[in-house]
């Protein structure tokens, strides 16, 4: 088997994917915008441009995180198999490594501080999930996350009944 034809495949197929998504310019001969992948990928647009123009191929951890963010199958970006759309299953969640570690991380002070509550993995189960429906950079993700707790002291202050 030639060594460029899977390349040059995912590359067609990458393409097809950000169009898809709404991801075109004008001004990029590949058609697509290229800051957009590097932003989606966490790589530079150098290594991005090298992608769109099928002379490499990120790792396989990188194809997946492409896809989820692009809405399609990581196996049908790599090798163009399965449907082209992919479905994340019923309660489950897609949210970036770094955002969910400092969750935790924030969660471990919140735990240490406030009396054992339901209100805890409530307010996390909610707050993770509200993260992962969000399309913002991580960085802002983390200083949501850094509001949401900061107003942790409210914890141990009964709500008043909703009329």
């Amino acid at each position: 088997m030639d060594p460029t034809v899977l390349p040059a495949a995912f590359a067609a197929r990458l393409k097809d994917a950000m169009l898809a998504c709404g991801h075109q310019s004008q001004r990029s001969t590949s058609g697509v915008c290229i800051h957009k992948l590097a932003e989606i990928s966490g790589h530079s647009v150098q290594i991005c441009r090298k992608y769109l123009r099928g002379e490499t191929i990120p790792d396989p951890s990188k194809v997946l995180e492409i896809a989820l963010k692009l809405g399609v199958a990581p196996g049908w970006l790599l090798f163009g198999e399965l449907a082209g759309t992919f479905q994340i299953p019923p309660n489950s969640l897609v949210i970036d490594k770094t955002v969910l570690h400092h969750v935790f991380r924030r969660a471990v002070a919140l735990c240490a501080v406030a009396p054992p509550s339901m209100n805890i993995p409530l307010f996390l189960s909610d707050l993770v999930n509200d993260l992962a429906n969000l399309e913002v950079e991580d960085s802002q993700s983390e200083r949501i996350v850094d509001i949401a707790f900061s107003s942790a002291k409210y914890f141990n202050v009964p709500l008043p009944a909703e009329a």
